[in-house]
């Protein structure tokens, strides 16, 4: 499997691997479980928890990346599922 993303990063920063791959897999953790429990507001997290929350080049790229995923792949309920299948 490639881990292309996690060899550009410490090369960027000029920072170790296997840091840059905990710090990585610990803010989806954290971006994934605040997410779920987040009861503000209207219910945004996007618009009202997340943006105060991290950097806000942050922020763009994150708004990129989920405008480009919701336009390419059109996943319905049942697409996440298939993929936490297959790692089983």
């Amino acid at each position: 499997m490639s881990q292309r993303m996690l060899n550009e990063i410490p090369s960027h920063l000029g920072v170790d691997q296997a840091i840059v791959g905990k710090v990585v897999g610990e803010f989806v953790l954290h971006l994934h479980r605040h997410a779920l429990e987040y009861r503000g507001g209207y219910g945004d997290f996007i618009g009202e928890e997340i943006r105060a929350q991290v950097h806000r080049q942050t922020f763009y790229h994150l708004l990129g990346f989920l405008t480009y995923f919701a336009e390419r792949y059109k996943w319905d309920d049942n697409s996440a599922s298939e993929y936490l299948l297959r790692l089983g």
